[in-house]
């Protein structure tokens, strides 16, 4: 019987292969949308599940109340970790991580002791304690992850970084020398690290080289990331509650001093990618919103692609009523007809299923560069989405089946075979169903000018200083540090460079933190938390920052280097300063007083998902960090080779490093851009898919009217007034899916916008801009349809029924 069912499913389909096309078509781009936001979804929550002991594993995150003030850090001051491990037996163990450039930014420079011409600059090198390797779970080549980090200078590095350094040589036991100044020896390596990691690195060096007695005596500041192994079958949670007696043991004298407050967070290994968006970070991490995001968008392409078939299927009931009823007559139940309409379903469908296939093989390249992941589409080594696209074939044929079963197979053979419009039943339906397509394209569609508009707003975005034609150089060494009045000379003698300064702080880059007294309105001093920046007499000026009051540091008043500091507008609007101009400051715990000599306009330092802090400045000791170039906007490729050629004088140790200061600001806004790709290809997609649903319903709308409509031509009506009037009742439909989508794409966009501190509100084009476009394809489909059904030929018409 199921034989027979596919036997004729197979001869309904290509004796309409038209019709077959278009659902095939529309079917597989659904298809294949969900098994890319499939494969996408499997990747984000598959980050860190490669550690063994990973539901043991849970990071130490840091809260910070200070004032009125609450910051929360992914990382944690240096004693924490061993000490908790010492006092209580249910964690197994403790490992400390920090990033080795951290303070810099800079990539290291990593070059093999040997031969110097092999050389790479990376910026995955952290150092670790010893139990590291005890903690997570890495496939070791050679050494022994338990004693690799024992001893100090001792490095554990990747497959990639060896055979770039020392090529096909045993790397074991050899030395590589970072930044031409600190040698390690090489004890183990490793296989590149899982890219579902949010912990990647290249190089782990041993913490064992860089400890001091400090680390287990400071309880403020000096932190590092740490993560924690408990042991089986113990309950963080209730951990938790030891807490209090711990702090006050170690912590509540040294936070007492300051009128401050910390607790400590717990968070589970795997829940960082997604769930965690802390101060110093350690990489990037993913967000939960665009998971739900992907799929609400995954989903609604496969429903469009579903209504579709549904309404192409009933545009073909009057072909196929006869059909039906002929079988009730010889006999057949509505059972077995649903399931001959169930066997055409699922025959479409597996067509469908093979034919996205083809789609994502050539589409995966395109979304891996967007996104920046490296999924492959590999069936044999994934049973998980074996498994997923099955749920999704079965999932599509009996939703895209189920009305055309249950609506054809309800006709009565009596009034079917007397010639009764089979096709005028469930019209409701079929509307609802219309409206829904459409309403998702125009949801999808503003989402997609929203988000537009958001990244223009970021481009646009006065950020209270001149990132255009900036280049920062990164200063590595100490000589070219010391020599950097004559640099700036030397440099300054090229028309294209016109103004010069250094800075240890690059826009794009979190401002390190510190808590500050400040002189109140009484005269008393009252501690808050502050970012600081320090850079030298010419930055400001460089960067056309604005002063709003007071003045600039200055190279003649011998007091600014000691004594003197500048806040931003941010600090006096938040600490309610009327005349912060004189007032003192220092750092928490010091009893030298500094003095605000100058206010500067706020500054954009971090991305616009961040509020402005504030912020106090400083002079550096000495001048370094990098090396800041305000270029002429003619001909900057000329100063640049000029740069470049002038730059081996300065230094021949290490390369020229640098970048363009508006490029690295905007690398914060990576994941917004890469969003908008996807929204701008879903949209295309999704507009696609209704543009067949569309002719679907208006081949329908022709079928029925066919005798109207030769009977109008015959009188005279042109083809215009004929597709208006057809046009009519989907323009009604159209104006009734705005009504629907615009609320929801404004609660959705305005929710996504809320992610930023600073963002551009949604204008009403955006929803103008989306009910043209529908209206737009709405017209121009059923204008072809209605045309091609013959609206040219009258006679072709009246002969129809």
């Amino acid at each position: 019987m199921f034989r027979n069912f596919l036997k004729v499913a197979y001869r309904n389909l290509f004796r309409n292969f038209s019709f077959s096309v278009l659902n095939i078509l529309g079917l597989s781009l659904g298809i294949a949308c969900s098994i890319i936001i499939l494969l996408y979804l499997q990747h984000e929550l598959a980050y860190d599940e490669y550690h063994e002991k990973a539901d043991r594993i849970y990071r130490l995150n840091a809260e910070y109340l200070i004032g009125d003030r609450i910051d929360q850090y992914a990382n944690v001051p240096r004693p924490i970790g061993p000490t908790l491990k010492a006092d209580y037996p249910e964690i197994v163990d403790a490992a400390r991580i920090v990033k080795h450039n951290r303070y810099t930014g800079n990539p290291v420079f990593i070059s093999n002791k040997i031969s110097p011409d092999r050389y790479l600059e990376e910026d995955l090198v952290f150092a670790a304690d010893s139990t590291f390797f005890n903690i997570f779970s890495y496939s070791f080549l050679q050494g022994d992850g338990q004693s690799a980090l024992t001893a100090p200078n001792t490095a554990v590095i990747s497959r990639r970084i060896a055979q770039k350094i020392f090529g096909d040589d045993n790397p074991l036991n050899q030395e590589i020398l970072l930044d031409n100044a600190e040698t390690f020896r090489i004890t183990g390596l490793i296989e590149e690290v899982p890219e579902t990691s949010h912990l990647k690195f290249e190089v782990m060096l041993s913490w064992t080289t860089y400890h001091s007695p400090r680390d287990l005596q400071t309880w403020l500041g000096r932190h590092m990331f740490t993560y924690v192994l408990f042991a089986e079958n113990q309950q963080p949670a209730q951990f938790l509650s030891k807490w209090p007696a711990f702090y006050e043991k170690y912590m509540a004298e040294t936070f007492s001093q300051i009128n401050g407050k910390f607790n400590l967070l717990l968070q589970p290994l795997t829940d960082i990618h997604l769930h965690s968006q802390l101060q110093w970070e350690v990489a990037e991490n993913g967000n939960v919103i665009y998971i739900y995001v992907f799929s609400a968008v995954g989903l609604f392409i496969l429903l469009i692609a579903c209504i579709n078939y549904m309404n192409m299927a009933t545009a073909r009931s009057a072909n196929r009523a006869a059909e039906v009823g002929v079988r009730k007559v010889l006999g057949s139940d509505r059972n077995l007809i649903v399931k001959q309409f169930y066997s055409e379903s699922l025959l479409l469908t597996i067509f469908s299923l093979l034919f996205s296939f083809v789609i994502v093989a050539a589409a995966l390249p395109t979304f891996n560069e967007i996104s920046g992941k490296s999924l492959s589409f590999d069936l044999y080594t994934n049973p998980a989405l074996i498994a997923g696209i099955l749920i999704i074939t079965i999932i599509v044929s009996l939703s895209a089946g189920f009305y055309p079963a249950m609506y054809l197979s309800s006709f009565q053979p009596a009034g079917v075979l007397k010639g009764m419009k089979a096709a005028r039943r469930s019209a409701f339906l079929r509307k609802l169903l219309v409206i829904v397509q459409v309403a998702i394209s125009i949801v999808i569609i503003i989402g997609t000018s929203v988000v537009n508009d958001q990244l223009t707003y970021t481009r646009q975005k006065d950020l209270g200083f001149n990132k255009n034609n900036v280049v920062a150089i990164t200063l590595r060494d100490t000589l070219v540090e010391k020599n950097l009045p004559a640099i700036k000379e030397t440099l300054m003698q090229h028309p294209g460079i016109l103004k010069t300064a250094t800075s240890y702080n690059i826009p794009g880059k979190d401002l390190n933190h510190t808590a500050m007294e400040i002189e109140i309105a009484a005269g008393e001093m009252e501690e808050h938390p502050f970012q600081f920046m320090q850079f030298d007499y010419d930055f400001i000026d460089l960067m056309e920052m604005q002063i709003l009051a007071g003045r600039n540091f200055n190279e003649t008043m011998g007091t600014d280097a000691t004594e003197s500091v500048m806040i931003n507008q941010a600090a006096v609007r938040k600490y309610g300063w009327q005349d912060p101009v004189g007032k003192r400051v220092r750092f928490a715990g010091s009893e030298d007083n500094l003095h605000v000599i100058g206010v500067v306009d706020d500054i954009h330092i971090n991305s616009l998902h961040m509020d402005i802090e504030p912020v106090v400045m400083l002079l550096p000791e000495r001048p370094g960090g990098k090396l800041y170039l305000r270029l002429a906007e003619e001909d900057i490729s000329n100063t640049m080779n000029f740069i470049r050629a002038k730059w081996r004088d300065f230094d021949n140790r290490f390369p020229l490093d640098y970048v363009f200061l508006d490029e690295n600001f905007f690398k914060q806004h990576e994941a917004d851009q890469k969003l908008a790709k996807i929204f701008q290809y879903c949209a295309i997609i999704a507009i696609f898919i209704s543009c067949l649903g569309l002719l679907g319903m208006s081949s329908y709308a022709a079928e029925q009217r066919t005798r109207e409509i030769g009977v109008r031509k015959v009188l005279g009506a042109s083809v215009f007034s004929i597709i208006s009037l057809l046009s009519k009742d989907f323009m009604k439909l159209i104006l009734i899916a705005n009504l629907v989508a615009w609320p929801i794409a404004y609660f959705l966009m305005k929710g996504w916008l809320a992610e930023f501190a600073f963002h551009t509100e949604i204008s009403l084009i955006s929803f103008i801009i989306a009910a043209l476009a529908a209206v737009g394809i709405a017209l121009i489909t059923i204008s072809f349809q209605t045309v091609k059904a013959g609206l040219t030929n009258p006679v072709t018409s009246l002969r129809h029924e």
